[in-house]
């Protein structure tokens, strides 16, 4: 089945049991799928492609997306509470209004990202790339944003309260 996009063109629409199915098999690239509204709850993903990908309303907490290339990725409105994207691909991923409470983003390239009224709430950013992403009113409280790079964020209205900063680059991040 395709769906049409606007701008992007056809996008693949698959089933969350398609998706876990071919992953298993071997498959490893699923670029531009439409995967809308689904529940991987706990998925074991690692490694896979979902680049320009529509996952919006989806829930994935506790899913295992390490090393997942996520670029230009939906995932607005996603339910991602503990999953794990350390060392993700996530540039220009539209993450806005995500739950993403304890979720690892350790050394995760999210830069010009859109991450905006995200709640990442004790989630650990530590030496991940935020540099350029859009940072407005996102829960940061108590998050680990240790050598994090934030330089030229947005962070205009974001709750920083208690989180651990040691290291990070704010150079020319606005609203910090």
């Amino acid at each position: 089945m395709q769906v049409m996009q606007a701008g992007i063109g056809a996008l693949e629409e698959i089933s969350a049991v398609r998706l876990l199915q071919s992953y298993r098999l071997g498959r490893r690239e699923f670029n531009g799928v439409a995967l809308r509204q689904v529940h991987l709850l706990e998925a074991w993903l690692a490694g896979v492609s979902l680049v320009a990908a529509d996952l919006s309303k989806s829930n994935l907490s506790g899913a295992v997306l390490r090393r997942a290339n996520l670029c230009d990725a939906d995932l607005s409105r996603a339910f991602l509470w503990r999953t794990d994207l350390s060392h993700a691909a996530l540039i220009a991923a539209n993450l806005s209004r995500a739950t993403l409470i304890r979720a690892t983003l350790s050394h995760a390239d999210l830069h010009c990202g859109s991450l905006s009224h995200a709640d990442l709430r004790l989630a650990d950013l530590a030496n991940a790339d935020l540099s350029h992403a859009d940072l407005r009113c996102a829960d940061l409280r108590y998050a680990n944003l240790s050598y994090a790079n934030l330089a030229h964020a947005d962070l205009q209205g974001a709750n920083l309260t208690g989180a651990e900063l040691a290291g990070a680059d704010l150079h020319y991040s606005h609203g910090a």
